[in-house]
């Protein structure tokens, strides 16, 4: 019997204060449908006895909307619901609606999974040969990454916050990339509080809290090195010594004189991040306190800010969609629309065995223009 795929969708969407966002999916099979959603920010306050917000499921036939589940939630944990569809018809349509109830608005993260009609598909690609493009593209790319800090985000603006950071490549992978040669990220200012800190005395007086603003730069980086067992791919960075101002007492600054860090990137999009660093703080050059500890955590904090799970697993699928021509793979036993084959290939998962990379996919036929 085929095996048919779960699709995931995800929805990110900033929400009006008391209103509902709706997000719409099809179903291709009857069984198990979940959505969960989490609030990206902390929420505010909401009207006395009016929940931080709710996720409902609902289907509309023939004008008519039927809630089938629905689940408030307060605070920024978020919620889940599930319900399980016994029939699906042409007629019906679904959807999930996410309400806000504080008095700003506020964004949502959400997923939804259900069952599809697309079988579940599998290609398979020599690790040693991806292991050696992966050499060629970090020596074509030359990526560079660059670490500032700025402001961190206003939660009255809807202003998004100044991204300075970013990671940059070559002219040559631009062009390939349709000109697009960087992408850029927000990292918010480090702020330590002076009551945390062991200072012996001093002849200035502190702020309450001291903000740092850091500029990082990468050396080149080094080839990639997989690990079998754990799935992931691990890459060392180094950067090169700097001196951290601080903002608000110009007197006291951090001298870093050696930052790395190891990054695991697993192909389920797990993260993992080792940062090895010597930091001392200083007032007027002197050497005051050791802040190694504080300058791993910052940095630390920033790449797991944005090497996320869902931001990793979308440029795996974009590698291996491409690389593996998932696109042009028809699947077995879909109705194919008129015309040249075509398909969009989404990826499921990945297995290793041995040398051998399975990509788990399913592919969405879809017409092709033909023009003469």
């Amino acid at each position: 019997m085929a095996e048919y795929a779960r699709i995931l969708v995800y929805d990110d969407a900033t929400v009006d204060s008391e209103t509902t966002h709706a997000i719409w999916f099809r179903p291709g099979r009857p069984g198990l449908i979940t959505a969960s959603t989490t609030p990206l920010t902390r929420p505010g306050p909401s009207e006395s006895g009016v929940a931080t917000g709710a996720l409902a499921l609902l289907r509309s036939d023939a004008g008519s909307d039927e809630v089938l589940v629905s689940q408030q939630f307060t605070g920024d944990g978020g919620t889940a619901v599930s319900y399980t569809a016994q029939e699906i018809t042409d007629s019906t349509q679904w959807f999930c609606r996410v309400f806000n109830g504080t008095l700003a608005p506020l964004g949502f993260d959400t997923e939804i999974t259900f069952e599809s009609q697309y079988p579940v598909q599998t290609a398979t690609f020599d690790l040693n040969l991806f292991d050696e493009l992966m050499d060629e593209l970090l020596g074509v790319a030359q990526f560079h990454i660059h670490v500032e800090t700025s402001d961190p985000p206003d939660p009255a603006s809807s202003d998004s916050p100044v991204a300075a950071s970013y990671v940059s490549w070559s002219p040559d992978l631009a062009r390939a990339l349709n000109g697009v040669d960087e992408s850029s990220f927000h990292v918010d200012d480090v702020v330590i509080f002076t009551t945390d800190l062991d200072i012996p005395f001093l002849e200035i007086a502190l702020p309450d809290s001291l903000v740092f603003r850091p500029a990082l730069d990468s050396e080149p980086l080094t080839s990639p090195v997989f690990q079998a067992g754990d799935g992931a791919y691990v890459i060392r960075v180094d950067f090169a010594p700097t001196v951290i101002p601080c903002l608000n007492e110009n007197r006291l600054d951090i001298t870093v004189d050696s930052l790395s860090m190891t990054v695991s990137v697993g192909l389920d999009g797990e993260v993992g991040v080792l940062v090895n660093a010597s930091a001392s703080a200083r007032v007027d050059g002197h050497s005051l306190l050791d802040v190694s500890g504080r300058v791993e955590a910052a940095v630390t904090a920033a790449v797991e800010g944005h090497l996320t799970r869902r931001k990793l697993l979308r440029l795996w699928e974009s590698l291996f969609v491409r690389l593996l021509r998932l696109d042009d793979t028809r699947p077995p036993g879909v109705v194919q629309h008129p015309g040249p084959f075509s398909a969009d290939a989404h990826t499921l998962g990945y297995t290793v065995d041995g040398d051998v990379l399975t990509a788990l996919f399913y592919s969405v036929p879809r017409p092709v223009v033909v023009t003469s």
